[in-house]
Protein backbone atom coordinates (compact mmCIF):
# COMPACT_ATOMS: atom_id res chain seq x y z
CA UNK A 1 0.00 0.00 0.00
CA UNK A 2 1.40 3.45 -0.83
CA UNK A 3 2.91 5.49 1.98
CA UNK A 4 0.14 8.04 1.98
CA UNK A 5 -2.79 8.66 4.27
CA UNK A 6 -6.10 7.27 3.03
CA UNK A 7 -9.00 9.69 3.14
CA UNK A 8 -6.67 12.66 2.66
CA UNK A 9 -7.15 15.11 -0.16
CA UNK A 10 -5.10 14.37 -3.30
CA UNK A 11 -2.35 17.07 -3.31
CA UNK A 12 -2.06 16.96 0.46
CA UNK A 13 -0.87 13.40 0.97
CA UNK A 14 2.47 14.50 2.39
CA UNK A 15 0.58 16.07 5.31
CA UNK A 16 0.28 12.83 7.22
CA UNK A 17 -1.65 14.34 10.14
CA UNK A 18 -4.62 14.94 7.82
CA UNK A 19 -7.11 12.35 6.58
CA UNK A 20 -8.45 9.37 8.44
CA UNK A 21 -6.31 7.64 11.06
CA UNK A 22 -4.53 4.54 9.77
CA UNK A 23 -2.07 1.97 11.10
CA UNK A 24 1.53 1.70 9.92
CA UNK A 25 4.60 -0.43 10.55
CA UNK A 26 7.59 1.12 12.38
CA UNK A 27 9.96 -0.52 9.88
CA UNK A 28 8.51 1.58 7.05
CA UNK A 29 9.51 5.20 6.54
CA UNK A 30 6.75 7.80 6.14
CA UNK A 31 5.97 9.38 2.79
CA UNK A 32 8.44 12.13 1.95
CA UNK A 33 10.85 11.07 4.69
CA UNK A 34 14.45 10.03 4.04
CA UNK A 35 13.32 6.38 4.29
CA UNK A 36 10.82 6.71 1.46
CA UNK A 37 11.74 5.49 -2.03
CA UNK A 38 10.60 8.76 -3.57
CA UNK A 39 10.77 12.17 -1.92
CA UNK A 40 8.45 15.01 -2.92
CA UNK A 41 10.63 17.99 -3.77
CA UNK A 42 7.91 20.39 -5.00
CA UNK A 43 4.37 20.69 -6.34
CA UNK A 44 3.57 21.92 -9.87
CA UNK A 45 -0.09 22.50 -10.65
CA UNK A 46 -1.13 20.14 -7.87
CA UNK A 47 1.16 17.38 -9.17
CA UNK A 48 4.02 16.21 -6.91
CA UNK A 49 7.56 16.34 -8.30
CA UNK A 50 9.84 13.60 -6.97
CA UNK A 51 13.47 12.76 -6.49
CA UNK A 52 14.17 9.04 -6.39
CA UNK A 53 16.00 7.26 -3.57
CA UNK A 54 16.60 3.85 -5.18
CA UNK A 55 18.08 2.26 -2.05
CA UNK A 56 15.06 3.08 0.11
CA UNK A 57 11.75 1.26 -0.16
CA UNK A 58 8.92 2.31 2.11
CA UNK A 59 5.73 0.27 1.95
CA UNK A 60 3.69 2.75 3.94
CA UNK A 61 0.38 2.14 5.67
CA UNK A 62 -0.77 -1.32 6.67
CA UNK A 63 -4.12 -2.78 5.70
CA UNK A 64 -6.78 -2.19 8.33
CA UNK A 65 -7.90 -5.77 7.61
CA UNK A 66 -5.68 -6.77 10.54
CA UNK A 67 -8.79 -6.42 12.69
CA UNK A 68 -7.78 -3.43 14.76
CA UNK A 69 -6.52 0.10 14.45
CA UNK A 70 -7.24 3.66 15.48
CA UNK A 71 -8.98 4.49 12.21
CA UNK A 72 -12.20 2.55 12.57
CA UNK A 73 -15.67 3.19 13.89
CA UNK A 74 -15.73 -0.37 15.22
CA UNK A 75 -15.11 0.75 18.78
CA UNK A 76 -16.12 -1.58 21.58
CA UNK A 77 -19.27 -0.91 23.58
CA UNK A 78 -19.85 -1.20 27.32
CA UNK A 79 -18.71 -2.52 29.66
CA UNK A 80 -14.97 -3.09 29.96
CA UNK A 81 -13.13 -5.30 30.62
CA UNK A 82 -15.71 -7.97 29.73
CA UNK A 83 -16.74 -6.28 26.45
CA UNK A 84 -13.12 -5.83 25.45
CA UNK A 85 -12.37 -9.52 26.14
CA UNK A 86 -15.48 -10.51 24.15
CA UNK A 87 -14.09 -8.55 21.19
CA UNK A 88 -10.82 -10.50 21.41
CA UNK A 89 -8.65 -7.87 23.07
CA UNK A 90 -7.51 -6.92 26.56
CA UNK A 91 -7.61 -3.53 28.25
CA UNK A 92 -4.16 -1.96 28.01
CA UNK A 93 -3.07 -4.14 25.09
CA UNK A 94 -0.46 -2.52 22.82
CA UNK A 95 -0.48 -3.83 19.22
CA UNK A 96 2.92 -5.21 18.30
CA UNK A 97 3.97 -5.53 21.94
CA UNK A 98 1.34 -7.42 23.95
CA UNK A 99 1.33 -11.20 23.66
CA UNK A 100 -1.99 -13.12 23.88
CA UNK A 101 -1.31 -13.90 27.53
CA UNK A 102 -1.02 -10.21 28.37
CA UNK A 103 2.76 -10.04 28.78
CA UNK A 104 5.11 -8.10 26.50
CA UNK A 105 7.10 -9.69 23.70
CA UNK A 106 10.88 -9.69 24.36
CA UNK A 107 11.65 -8.39 20.84
CA UNK A 108 9.97 -7.49 17.53
CA UNK A 109 8.75 -11.05 16.87
CA UNK A 110 5.10 -9.94 16.64
CA UNK A 111 5.90 -7.71 13.65
CA UNK A 112 8.64 -9.66 11.87
CA UNK A 113 9.76 -13.29 11.65
CA UNK A 114 12.59 -13.92 14.07
CA UNK A 115 12.37 -10.33 15.24
CA UNK A 116 13.29 -9.01 11.80
CA UNK A 117 17.07 -9.21 11.93
CA UNK A 118 19.99 -11.61 12.30
CA UNK A 119 23.77 -11.34 12.25
CA UNK A 120 25.76 -12.16 9.13
CA UNK A 121 26.69 -15.54 10.63
CA UNK A 122 23.00 -16.39 11.08
CA UNK A 123 22.80 -15.92 14.84
CA UNK A 124 19.76 -14.09 16.17
CA UNK A 125 19.95 -10.32 16.57
CA UNK A 126 16.28 -9.26 16.66
CA UNK A 127 15.09 -5.70 16.77
CA UNK A 128 13.85 -4.42 20.12
CA UNK A 129 10.13 -4.67 20.84
CA UNK A 130 8.23 -2.43 18.41
CA UNK A 131 4.73 -1.03 18.53
CA UNK A 132 2.48 -0.84 15.52
CA UNK A 133 2.06 2.88 14.89
CA UNK A 134 -0.77 5.14 13.82
CA UNK A 135 -1.05 8.47 12.06
CA UNK A 136 -3.76 10.70 10.62
CA UNK A 137 -6.76 12.50 12.14
CA UNK A 138 -4.42 14.91 13.92
CA UNK A 139 -1.47 12.55 14.53
CA UNK A 140 1.43 13.00 12.14
CA UNK A 141 3.43 10.08 10.84
CA UNK A 142 6.33 12.49 10.40
CA UNK A 143 6.59 12.68 14.18
CA UNK A 144 9.47 11.85 16.48
CA UNK A 145 13.15 12.56 16.06
CA UNK A 146 14.10 12.73 12.37
CA UNK A 147 15.49 11.85 10.00
CA UNK A 148 14.03 8.46 10.98
CA UNK A 149 10.49 9.66 11.58
CA UNK A 150 8.03 7.48 13.46
CA UNK A 151 4.41 7.87 14.55
CA UNK A 152 2.26 7.10 17.55
CA UNK A 153 1.75 3.80 19.34
CA UNK A 154 -1.68 2.57 20.45
CA UNK A 155 -3.30 1.04 23.48
CA UNK A 156 -6.79 -0.32 24.19
CA UNK A 157 -8.34 2.18 26.60
CA UNK A 158 -11.84 2.86 27.95
CA UNK A 159 -13.66 6.18 28.10
CA UNK A 160 -15.00 7.24 31.51
CA UNK A 161 -16.96 10.08 29.85
CA UNK A 162 -17.65 11.18 26.28
CA UNK A 163 -14.31 11.92 24.58
CA UNK A 164 -14.02 14.56 21.88
CA UNK A 165 -11.68 14.01 18.91
CA UNK A 166 -8.04 14.50 19.91
CA UNK A 167 -8.73 14.41 23.66
CA UNK A 168 -7.30 11.82 26.09
CA UNK A 169 -9.45 8.74 26.67
CA UNK A 170 -10.29 8.15 30.31
CA UNK A 171 -7.45 8.75 32.78
CA UNK A 172 -4.81 7.88 30.16
CA UNK A 173 -2.72 10.00 27.80
CA UNK A 174 -3.96 8.00 24.79
CA UNK A 175 -6.06 10.18 22.50
CA UNK A 176 -9.27 9.65 20.55
CA UNK A 177 -8.35 9.54 16.86
CA UNK A 178 -11.06 7.04 15.90
CA UNK A 179 -12.61 9.16 13.12
CA UNK A 180 -12.69 12.88 12.24
CA UNK A 181 -15.41 14.49 14.32
CA UNK A 182 -16.25 11.27 16.19
CA UNK A 183 -17.03 11.56 19.91
CA UNK A 184 -16.19 8.29 21.69
CA UNK A 185 -19.14 7.55 24.02
CA UNK A 186 -18.64 7.02 27.73
CA UNK A 187 -17.90 3.42 28.76
CA UNK A 188 -16.83 2.55 25.19
CA UNK A 189 -13.31 1.31 24.44
CA UNK A 190 -10.99 1.89 21.49
CA UNK A 191 -7.34 1.91 20.55
CA UNK A 192 -6.16 5.33 21.64
CA UNK A 193 -3.20 7.12 20.08
CA UNK A 194 -0.16 7.73 22.31
CA UNK A 195 0.62 11.30 23.32
CA UNK A 196 4.33 11.00 22.50
CA UNK A 197 5.85 9.75 19.27
CA UNK A 198 7.54 6.35 19.27
CA UNK A 199 11.35 6.26 19.35
CA UNK A 200 13.24 5.12 16.23
CA UNK A 201 13.61 1.40 15.59
CA UNK A 202 16.62 -0.16 17.34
Amino acid sequence: MPALNMGNEGGNNAGSAAGRAVTCCPFSGPRNSPLDARTITSWVGGIPQYSNNPTNYSTGALSTGLGFGIGTLNHIGPTAPASVRAAGFTVGAVPGVTLPGGTSAPDARLLALGGGRSNVDGTANPYATQQLLGFGNGGSRDAGAGPVFTGYGMSMVTATANVNPGDPIGATTFKNRVQPGFVLPAQNSAFGSANDASPPVT
